[in-house]
């Protein structure tokens, strides 16, 4: 089975203070790409609507060798490689048109009940659509996130209507942008991770605490419960 793809050019829209393509536009793009997937396969926005459960993204890996300028074309290919119960792995490649890698990710999503919010179990009827790829060549991160015990907080975000998407919470990308926000300098992110644990909603307070380590920032995006929204670890070695 061969990545689906999706192909374009950099928007004005997307481009960050340096002139490229920023990274939550980059995140964008590999969200948009699995959900084009979804909806050519038969398993779009409003099938899911209609059985009652989504995928929703609960981890993020991505390495970045180049972010591209404005009007530069690229590809992005996905495709999912093994789902378990309720989960699905789904790995992106992002290129030039000839196919020089400029980007690569991995991906965990949880099936959600639209009803409950809870994780339930893929069927075939869920996961078949899809087919399956090869994994992508890449040196993969444990999943789960240990953050530095002395972060420090820096500020606060009310969650307002332009950032949550049509599940009505955060849309995923607005949790890095946050991360980015919380830092003092704009760090040269060569890899980012990034762990979901709950949704924030609007009116919701996220708080960011933040530290430096030895290879980059650690941001833990807390609610006022002291329990994590997301945590993120921009590598920039």
């Amino acid at each position: 089975m061969i990545l689906y793809t999706v192909n374009s050019r950099v928007r004005y829209s997307e481009l960050d203070e340096t002139g490229h393509m920023g990274l939550p536009a980059l995140l964008a793009w590999l969200q948009d790409s699995a959900l084009f997937h979804s909806q050519d396969v038969g398993c779009g926005l409003q099938d899911f609507a209609q059985k009652g459960r989504i995928w929703v993204v609960s981890s993020w890996q991505l390495q970045i060798d180049r972010f591209p300028v404005f009007g530069e074309a690229f590809t992005v290919g996905t495709g999912a490689w093994d789902f378990r119960r309720a989960e699905g792995l789904r790995d992106f490649l992002f290129t030039s048109p000839n196919g020089t890698p400029w980007a690569r990710a991995a991906s965990t999503w949880t099936l959600i009940s639209t009803e409950t919010g809870r994780p339930v179990r893929a069927t075939p009827e869920d996961t078949e659509p899809y087919g399956l790829i090869a994994p992508l060549p890449m040196e993969r991160a444990p999943r789960r996130i240990t953050l530095p015990s002395d972060l420090q907080p820096a500020g606060e975000v009310v969650i307002q209507p332009h950032h949550l998407d049509t599940n009505r919470h955060v849309n995923n990308g607005w949790y890095v942008q946050m991360a980015l926000d919380a830092l003092p300098e704009k760090p040269a992110v060569r890899e980012v991770r990034v762990e979901y644990h709950r949704q924030a909603r609007l009116g919701d307070t996220v708080l960011p605490f933040v530290g430096v380590t030895e290879t980059g920032a650690a941001i833990d995006l807390r609610g006022e419960d002291g329990k994590s929204y997301a945590r993120v670890l921009f590598f920039t070695k």
